[in-house]
């Protein structure tokens, strides 16, 4: 393997790895809002997602 052809490799993996990276906070993210709106009452459910189909 030639030196460009490591370094192409090495920059898909960083990327890769920052990919997954967001991936995985994004799935955090999912799963924090998901708990919160299950807490909710049906009232603050519906008023939440009014404002959020306004915006």
């Amino acid at each position: 393997m030639s030196t460009g052809t490591g370094r192409a490799a090495a920059a898909r993996a960083v990327r890769a790895d920052r990919f997954m990276e967001r991936a995985n906070d994004a799935e955090e993210v999912h799963r924090a809002i998901a708990e919160h709106v299950a807490q909710l009452s049906d009232t603050e459910e519906d008023s939440m997602f009014s404002q959020v189909r306004e915006r």
